[in-house]
């Protein structure tokens, strides 16, 4: 068994977003895989973006937020779970005055997966 804790202090910042990588396919003894938080501010937004070969699953821990998925538009609410595929081409716009947390299991990761189609 092992405890995780959250460590407010090692945050990753990227465009729209902050997330805090929790376990690696180290910890999990599975080459490519990753579990993370994200967190998405008031306010804010995460470009257009896919991946190649990485597979997300997420679980929303709080706050509400709007998914784009393949041009189609998803409001997230806190015990919402869903996966993004390869390919599907995703954003989030938080409208709300509260940030937004997801859980993120990550499959198949790789350096460099991530395509941005907007300007971030």
């Amino acid at each position: 068994m092992k405890f995780l804790e959250v460590d407010r202090a090692n945050w990753i910042t990227g465009p729209g977003y902050r997330k805090h990588i929790l376990l690696t396919d180290a910890d999990l003894d599975a080459d490519g895989t990753r579990v993370q938080i994200v967190i998405i501010k008031a306010k804010d937004t995460i470009g257009k973006h896919y991946h190649n070969v990485t597979r997300e699953f997420y679980y929303v821990m709080s706050g509400e937020c709007r998914l784009t998925l393949n041009d189609k538009q998803y409001h997230l609410t806190p015990g919402k779970m869903l996966m993004v595929e390869p390919g599907d081409i995703h954003s989030f716009q938080n409208d709300s005055t509260a940030d937004f947390e997801l859980l993120v299991f990550k499959t198949n990761v790789q350096k460099d997966d991530t395509y941005w189609l907007e300007n971030t």
